[in-house]
């Protein structure tokens, strides 16, 4: 069995739809002879081969004519929407292969209500009339399943996973209390109301609190460094996007991974964060309702005056019951989001395909 993946992007910036779309192809390959393939554009910025490990990588202009290939076995899966991979994998499913159309969240009501005429115009124009002929849909989190199931057939549920740690480093004499937001700096990810919050709160200028910002400028830099410039607010860190060992020492020295987002399909960030013990303080938005039904995570809308009062609930958790909670993330995320789990899902799944 062979997947193609298309993608319309292998920036850095975007790497949380890349790298979910080709995360399981190792344990696939290994376990289940299943081989990968990756479509995309060329990229701006080159990226490192360990990145892509048993993915082969075929660079295409979108514009031109799909290329050759032997189709035997073969699945197609496109990932997000509005752009040509949807096209292409159309194209391909007109002769004859069987096609899995993920949106990654790109159809959330909030997504969709983002240049609203424009996209309601493209979706029922070309997008919705070729999605249709897709042989799955699927979703990466239950409130999208339960949206899109309300405009298509055939809608599987199966999360993005990621790779569990064996076991999570110890907090208790990590000082300060670190909150990290690590993501686009995005308006959908709400990251002025959180600068916002965190400057009227109890934790501006406390020596005992900190909050790092790590992620690519999406237009949100400028009104954050105003924001904390005006504010004279000393405990604020901006960083840039983090990758590799320095990701990974952040999130080991961090407590608690904040996303206020408006809208997510399924934050693969946050499971990644709670993998290494941090407590999630998150929104509706990021859809994400088991972390809530198990009341590992701590509410965080999108509003400044709402995430006063989450920021300071957080702050207020002594070191035993944060150390529990700790655990219990961990345990949660390594039961039901470990890349393993999620691979032997999608076999399951593509064999009903072929």
């Amino acid at each position: 069995m062979h997947l193609i993946h298309i993608v319309d992007n292998i920036e850095p910036v975007n790497q949380g739809i890349w790298k979910a779309a080709i995360s399981t192809a190792i344990i696939l390959k290994k376990k289940y002879s299943v081989t990968s393939e990756l479509w995309f554009p060329r990229p701006q910025q080159l990226l490192s081969e360990k990145d892509f490990a048993d993915v082969e990588l075929k660079e295409i202009e979108p514009e031109r004519s799909v290329p050759e290939f032997k189709i035997n076995d073969v699945i197609i899966l496109s990932h997000g929407a509005w752009r040509f991979p949807t096209k292409w994998a159309n194209h391909l499913r007109k002769k004859g292969l069987p096609w899995i159309y993920n949106p990654q969240g790109m159809l959330e009501p909030w997504s969709r209500n983002q240049k609203p005429l424009r996209k309601w115009v493209y979706y029922h124009l070309i997008e919705k009339p070729m999605t249709q002929k897709a042989s799955l849909i699927r979703a990466v989190g239950k409130p999208e399943f339960d949206n899109l199931s309300k405009s298509f057939n055939h809608v599987v549920l199966i999360p993005n996973g990621i790779d569990i740690p064996l076991r999570i480093p110890s907090k208790e004499t990590i000082e300060p209390i670190q909150f990290l937001f690590m993501a686009r700096l995005h308006h959908k990810k709400g990251i002025v109301p959180l600068v916002e919050g965190w400057i009227h709160s109890a934790l501006k200028n406390h020596q005992g609190f900190r909050l790092v910002i790590a992620g690519p400028d999406q237009g949100e830099l400028s009104k954050i460094m105003n924001l904390i410039q005006s504010s004279h607010t000393s405990n604020i860190v901006c960083k840039v996007a983090v990758y590799g060992e320095e990701k990974e020492t952040l999130l080991q020295k961090s407590h608690f991974y904040v996303l206020p987002s408006f809208s997510e399909g399924f934050p693969t960030g946050v499971i990644e964060a709670m993998s290494r013990g941090l407590i999630p303080l998150i929104s509706r938005g990021c859809n994400f309702p088991e972390a809530f039904n198990t009341q590992l995570a701590i509410s965080a809308e999108p509003d400044s005056q709402k995430l006063i009062k989450s920021l300071e609930f957080a702050a207020e958790i002594d070191k035993n019951k944060y150390s529990l909670m700790s655990l219990n993330v961990y345990e949660f995320v390594k039961n039901h989001y470990s890349l393993e789990h999620i691979a032997d899902m999608q076999s399951t799944l593509y064999k009903t395909l072929i």
